[in-house]
C-alpha cells in the first residue's frame, strides 16, 4: 500500500489596497471640519479593523447585504437589550436611582418580560413580541437573564443620579497634522455618582476591561477584543462635563 504524496503550492492573495487619490480624499471631506457627517467611534473602529471594509461602506457606499430572518441575530439582540434599558431610565432623567427602585425592578419579572415583548415588536416586527417562536424564545430567556443580572450590578452600584440614555454627541477634533475632522456618536448611558461622571456603554458581545498598552486599541489585530474600551474612552474625549447637568 502507498500513498502518493504531492505538493501543493497555495496561491499569494494578493492585498487589496487603495490609493489615496482625489475621489477617495474628496469623498472622505464629508468628515472634515467643512462637511456634514462625523466619524463615531464605531465607524473608527471598522477602519481599525478592516480599513477595506471601511473604504466599501463609507466610501464607495456598498453595503452588506442584511438578510431577512425571523430569528433574532446579535445585532438584534443588543438593539432589543438597549432599548429594554432605555425604556426603563428614560423617565428618570436628572433623578436619583436608589437600591429601592432598582429592587422594584427586580422583583417585577412581569415587567421585564413585558418590555423585551415591546422591544422585539419594535426590532423585529409587531406580531414577533406577541408570537415569539423557536430560537427567539431561548434570546428572550437570555435576554430576560441578561437584565436581571445587569439590576443587580446596578442595585450594587446605587444610589447615583442618572444624566441622560442615548446622548447625542459631537466635536470638530484637530489632529497633530492640523487637519480638523468631526467626531460624534451616541453615549448609551450617563450618570454620576460621587462627584464623577460615568461614562456607559452597553456590550452584550464579547470583550476585555483591561488593556496592555495604549498602543493595542490602534492595531488591527488587537483593536477587536479592546472595542470597548475604546469607544468609551473616544466618548469620554468628546462630552462636554458641563452640558445639561453632565
Amino acid at each position: 500500500l502507498k500513498t502518493s504524496v504531492q505538493p501543493v503550492n497555495l496561491l499569494n492573495t494578493p492585498e487589496l489596497r487603495v490609493k489615496k487619490e482625489t475621489p477617495v480624499v474628496q469623498k472622505l471631506q464629508k468628515y472634515s471640519a467643512s462637511g456634514s457627517e462625523y466619524l463615531s467611534p464605531s465607524v473608527i473602529s471598522q477602519y481599525i479593523e478592516c480599513p477595506m471594509r471601511f473604504y466599501y461602506d463609507k466610501i464607495a457606499g456598498i453595503k452588506e447585504v442584511e438578510e431577512i430572518t425571523e430569528e433574532a441575530d446579535a445585532r438584534i439582540f443588543g438593539k432589543i437589550f438597549h432599548e429594554v434599558l432605555e425604556n426603563y431610565y428614560k423617565p428618570l432623567k436628572a433623578k436619583t436611582i436608589s437600591a429601592d427602585t432598582v429592587n422594584s425592578w427586580l422583583n417585577d419579572t412581569s415587567l421585564i418580560e413585558k418590555r423585551i415583548n415591546e422591544a422585539f415588536a419594535s426590532q423585529m416586527g409587531p406580531h414577533s413580541g406577541s408570537q415569539l417562536e423557536g430560537k427567539n424564545i431561548l434570546i428572550f430567556e437570555v435576554l430576560k437573564n441578561y437584565i436581571i443580572q445587569f439590576f443587580k450590578k446596578e442595585k450594587e452600584l446605587a444610589p447615583f443620579v442618572f444624566i441622560d440614555a442615548e446622548r447625542k454627541v459631537k466635536q470638530t477634533y484637530a489632529t497633530q497634522s492640523g487637519v480638523r475632522i468631526n467626531l460624534g456618536g451616541t453615549i448609551d448611558r450617563l450618570h454620576r455618582k460621587d462627584g464623577m461622571l460615568y461614562i456607559i456603554d452597553y456590550k452584550t458581545g464579547s470583550g476585555t476591561s483591561q488593556i496592555a498598552s495604549l498602543e493595542n486599541l490602534f492595531e488591527t489585530k488587537k483593536h477587536k477584543e479592546n472595542k470597548a474600551i475604546f469607544q468609551t474612552l473616544l466618548y469620554g474625549l468628546l462630552i462636554n462635563p458641563e452640558e445639561d447637568g453632565a
